[in-house]
Parts: C-alpha cells; structure tokens; sequence
C-alpha cells in the first residue's frame, strides 16, 4: 500500500464507514475482470482478515455465494458477521410471524454476575456467528453459551455504522446487529462481568482494561432500538432458570462450598464444628412465629385538564432536562412547527393525514371545514394564548401560500389531527410497515405523541373522528396507550379510561388517568390525599437497603395502578407491596412530561404522579436498592445497568413538588415498626 501501518489502519476503519460506501455495482464495472466471483472472494477476504474474526474461524466462515450481490462493503460485513443460513427474505418472513404479545412481556436480562451466582455459567461456542447462542440446563450448573466476539480500537466505529446502517428508513432487517448488542450490553454492568466473559474467551479484549470494555458497550447501547423477538426463547429459559427455587439455591451452595478446594475444606470442618455441637448439647430448640397481613388504599376523584401550552420555563431550563420535552421525529400543534430538524416527520405527517382521509371515506374539504367552524374556539379556549402568535413561521403566514392567520392554523390542525388520529389506529412496533416507516423511526414518533407540547384537544380529534361514535375513538386511545405504555400483559384488559371526557383532555391526559385508575373501593388507609396530625419526621422514608435491614421486605402487587400500594405486619418479615413498574428507553420522557403536566398552572389535580415518583425515588438510592426492587420484579429494568436506573430517578426526582401528605399513613408504619426495638432485632437476626 506504500503507507506506513497506522496509516493502513485508519484506511481500513474509513472504508466500512456507512457515509463512505461505494455502490457494488460500480465496483463490478471498475473490476479487473468479468468474473464477480473473484470480486466477491476479494471482499470477503478483506472483511475476515482484520475485523470480528478469529484465525481458526476463518477457514469456518459462509460464503454466502446463493446470496444477491451485496449493496455495498458494509452490508457485506454484516451478512458475513450474522452468518445467515437462510436467506435474509426467510428470515424477516420467520420473524413476522411470531407472536405479536411477547412483545409486551417487559423482561430484563440480567449482568453476569448475577446470572453467575443463580448457578448459569458461561461457555463459548468457538464461533463468531452472532445466532450461535444457547441455553443448557443442569441441576448445579446450567450453561449460557455464546459466540466469540473481538473488541478492539475499531470496535465502535465498526458496531456503531452497522447499527446506523440497519436504522436506514430504506433498508428493512431484522436489526441483527442491534438485538445482539443490546443484547450483549444487559449482560456488561460492571468490569467483572467482562472480566468473567473474557476468562472464557467469550469476549477477545484488546482494547485495554476491562472497564473501558464496559464503558464501550454503555456507549454503544444508547438508544438502541433492538428486535425484541430476538432472544425471546433465552430470555425465558434463564426466567425459568430463576424461578427454579432449587435450583438458584443448588447452585448458590456449589458455588459458595464446592467453588475451590478450600471453599470444600472450610464446609466440612464447619459441618464437623456442628455436629460435636450438637453432640455435646443435645438440645435443639426452633422457635416459630406468624405473621398476620392487612392492605387498603385509597382514591381520589381527578379533576379535567388544562390548555395545550408550553413547559414552564423554570422546568426546561435546568441542564439537561430540555431534550426530554422537545420532538425528535414529528411536530404536532403550533410550538415545533416548522423546526429545521423535524422536516423529514414534516413529510411523515402529510403521508398518514392522507392516508388517513382516504381510510374514512370522507370528503377532506368536509374534514376540514370542521376544524374552519370551530378555529375561533380551538385558538382561544384550548391553546394558551401565545402559541401561534409566538411562532415566526405563523406570523409569516403569506410566505406558506395562506390568505390569513386563521387559514394556516386552520390546515396545520386539520393536517396533524388525521395524522395522529392514523398513528392512534396503527402504530404498533411488530408491524411498523403499516405506518410505513422504520421500528426505530416508530418509537420516536410514538414517544413524540406523549410530549406534553405535542398535544392536540380530544375535542378536536373527535371532530376529525371517522365515525360519530364517541366511544371507537376511545378505544382506539385506549388501545393505543396499552400496547406499549406501563401495561403488562396479565393488567392490559383491566385498565380504564372514563367515557365522559372533560373539555380540555388530551393523550397525555389520558395517559394519566390509564396509570392512576384502581377499580376497586377508596379507602385512604395507606394513600390518602390528608392526614392531619403526623409529624414531619415521618416524611422521610428510607431506601431499600435500610428498610430490609429492619426487617421488611418487598413483594409485588402485581398491577399497575400506582395506588396499589400496601404494607403488611409480621414478628419475623414484613412486606412493603408496591406496584409493577417498567423501565425503558422511553420512562424518563414520559415521566417527566406527565410531572411538568400536573405542574401547569391551570391544571388542578393532586400532584399524584409527582408524588409517586418523589416516594419511589426516596427508596433508591444505590444499586442494590434496584437489584431488589428487579429481583422481585416491581421494576422490570430494560434499561441497561441497576446504576443507570438510579441515575434515571435521579434526574426524574429534581425539584418535585409531591403532594407530602400522600403515602404519610405509609410512613407512619414503616416508622412505627423502626421504633420497636424488638421487632427490629427479631428481624435483623432472622435475615442475619
């Protein structure tokens, strides 16, 4: 090449670049040759030389010679890493046809670590095909065998530009490459969990330390959008695994007494300890206790919303918190309108607004002169006052082509109502080509939908509404709002939303009252909205780790409904039952627009998301608080690490305004049985 080799290297890591891809096609015209095979041979060659390969496994390698020609370079990299052996068509059409509803089933994998101390130990499969991964169960150690895999300096740039590539809006796959990633990143927390995989040449580091590995995959796995069928059958499999009670515990024995030859020593001079013990004594006293359980909890009639508005300026403005409320993908209503970053949404829009129209079978110009009547209303009764004025592309109304003001509004409501009314009908992520567009692209439109600035009046939708049946459009909300929101398969047909809509109500509104609803009686024994006469003190309420060492535990409810709150007394255990509770990509988004929503000014409500979050964040406080909220799965954590979780309620519980008479019945109890001395010491010995 007549250049030095760090120069050589960086060529090589510039020509797998996705910006830098040269058409296939233009290389066969260019080529030496009329025979392509030698071409394809070249490629390959290149690609298996210096890139995720290890040199036994090169001879092992598919050449995918009953393949098309590839694009490019780099889609040939990621055909030879994901090593198909059916055509790329037959497996998309495999993946179609899974189940729809194991979707739902929000199930973390977990770290190394953990997965090492229920009994799963780790096995490499001597290859680098990224499907090359299984479960083997045993009684004292079950095995999680996976491919090799090379990390080096060209390690996230290669990784990073084939997860680019598979989000292409043009290029549909199965997102191979992202769905191992993610995958691969839920098993890295810490350097031990690198160190553990590295120890069984799983993972090839040649990058340094094994927490810069750990880092580099933290960085890699932000904002990935994985295949959530992928790895569904290993995900349950090591589910199955922890549920085994015998099993966890077999495998926690062997691995404390039996892991080394002094570990086995120590147990039997123990076991030789106390049975001379016992000998000497004769006597052997257990002792028994009971515990009687009691949960009631309250509820609270809502009031309506509020005016579609901005978030307060005191919310957006603290560092980093604004790209939680802003678009990334589409604008609705008149504060985003015409931002540079969200034109090709822009294009989005208009394509479901048509689409939309054509479905309904309705004259558009009828469609529209629904929302032209009523525009005086809409503009001053539902919107706050300065959000069209404040808008320079509404001020310049003349330069889009409209004789007025009310004209532009008029259009730009009529336009985004129907296409939000399509993305309420059809936006489900096991079938985004009804949407046309991208799973990746789809999960920003879907959280954009939430943003508190992208609301649009229920009053207007209704207008717009295909039929005069009220009640289809709610449950065309209401169906849309449990497919991916907070809605656990087994509570999905229980969630509620009320048939009489107050006047000022919107998605978002909706979404709150989705959370918030518990069918059963009111009763504010635990949850109550006063409760006079409580001192201060017991405001504070203590996180995980100290409560479990005063002897209570955490058990779920099962549901969803925040309100599900309860606590139960014992000698021996107690039990703080909380509600089930999913963290994902999109929490911190939804969260926090819910909470600046009951802080607008003209809402009334009892701030019982805020208060929520404010208790829940009062209990985390560091990973092993997570670890046990996960480990009796009262946070299903698709996030990443139990550090990331707490870093996410964190930044959710800065400058809350939680209703601080909510949940004070809760904390009177916990502080009442911290008091007892003996119940505490009881409990502290029975854990110890």
């Amino acid at each position: 090449m007549n250049i030095k080799v760090d120069q050589l290297v960086l060529v090589m890591q510039d020509v797998l670049l996705l910006e830098n891809q040269l058409p296939y096609p233009l290389l066969k015209l260019l080529w030496r040759d009329t025979n392509k095979s030698t071409l394809n041979d070249t490629m390959r060659s290149f690609l298996r030389c210096h890139h995720w390969i290890t040199g036994e496994y090169t001879q092992k390698l598919h050449t995918a010679t009953q393949y098309p020609p590839p694009p490019h370079l780099l889609h040939l990299q990621r055909t030879i890493i994901l090593h198909h052996e059916t055509p790329p068509e037959e497996t998309n059409l495999q993946i179609q046809k899974n189940d729809p509803k194991k979707n739902n089933d929000m199930v973390t994998y977990r770290n190394i670590k953990e997965l090492k101390a229920a009994g799963i130990g780790l096995k490499t499969s001597k290859t680098c095909k990224l499907s090359d991964i299984s479960f083997s169960y045993g009684w004292l150690c079950s095995k999680l065998i996976l491919p090799e895999f090379i990390v080096d300096d060209t390690t996230a740039a290669t990784i990073l530009n084939l997860i680019a590539y598979e989000m292409c809006p043009d290029f549909e796959n199965d997102y191979g490459i992202c769905s191992y990633v993610s995958f691969l990143d839920s098993l890295i927390d810490h350097p031990d969990d690198v160190k553990a995989l590295r120890s069984e040449r799983i993972l090839l580091n040649f990058l340094g330390s094994d927490e810069e590995v750990a880092n580099l995959f933290n960085t890699i796995s932000t904002d990935l959008v994985p295949n959530t069928e992928k790895y569904a059958h290993l995900r349950d499999e090591i589910e199955n695994h922890y549920n085994n009670k015998c099993r966890t515990w077999l495998a926690l024995g062997y691995h404390t007494y039996f892991s080394n030859p002094w570990a086995i020593i120590a147990f039997h001079a123990a076991i030789l300890g106390l049975a001379l013990t016992l000998i000497q004594t004769w006597e052997f006293k257990p002792s028994t206790m009971a515990y009687a359980a009691a949960k009631r909890k309250g509820k609270k009639i809502q009031s309506g919303g509020s005016k579609i508005q901005r978030v307060a300026h005191h919310l957006r403005d603290r560092k980093h918190f604004a790209k939680y409320y802003s678009p990334k993908m589409v604008s609705f209503g008149p504060i985003h309108y015409g931002a540079p970053n969200l034109q090709l949404g822009e294009k989005y829009t208009q394509m479901w607004a048509a689409t939309y129209i054509e479905s309904t079978r309705q004259n558009p110009q009828t469609l529209r002169e629904r929302i032209a009547f009523n525009i005086e209303y809409l503009m001053k009764d539902l919107f706050h006052a300065d959000l069209f004025s404040s808008n320079d592309k509404f001020s310049t109304y003349r330069n889009q082509g409209f004789t007025s003001i009310e004209e532009m509004i008029c259009w730009t409501l009529f336009v985004d109502g129907c296409a939000l009314l399509h993305i309420l009908k059809h936006a489900k992520l096991h079938e985004p080509h009804k949407m046309k567009v991208k799973v990746n692209e789809l999960v920003l439109v879907m959280q954009d939908v939430l943003l508190l600035e992208k609301q649009l009046p229920y009053r207007m939708l209704k207008l717009l509404w295909r039929d005069t049946h009220e009640s289809t459009l709610i449950q065309t909300m209401r169906s849309f709002l449990r497919s991916h929101h907070w809605a656990s398969r087994e509570d999905q047909e229980k969630l509620y939303i009320p048939t009489q809509f107050p006047p000022h109500t919107h998605l978002l509104h909706v979404l709150r009252t989705f959370i918030l609803h518990d069918p059963r009686p009111a009763d504010h024994s635990l949850v109550g909205s006063r409760n006079l006469g409580i001192d201060t003190d017991a405001y504070i309420c203590r996180n995980i780790k100290e409560l479990k060492a005063v002897g209570i535990g955490l058990k779920t409810s099962k549901t969803h409904w925040l309100r599900d709150i309860s606590f139960s007394f014992g000698w021996l255990y107690l039990e703080l039952i909380l509600p089930e509770m999913i963290v994902d990509n999109t929490a911190a988004v939804n969260i926090l627009n819910l909470i600046v929503y009951e802080m607008c000014p003209d809402f009334e409500n009892d701030y019982e998301i805020c208060s929520y979050m404010s208790f829940l964040d009062s209990l985390i406080d560091h990973d092993d608080d997570v670890n046990a909220l996960r480990s009796e799965r009262i946070l299903l954590n698709s996030v990443g690490s139990d550090e990331e979780v707490v870093n996410l309620f964190n930044t959710i519980g800065t400058d809350l305004e939680p209703e601080m008479d909510k949940y004070a019945c809760l904390r009177v109890k916990i502080k009442k049985h911290c008091k007892n001395k003996c119940k505490t010491w009881l409990a502290l010995g029975y854990h110890t």
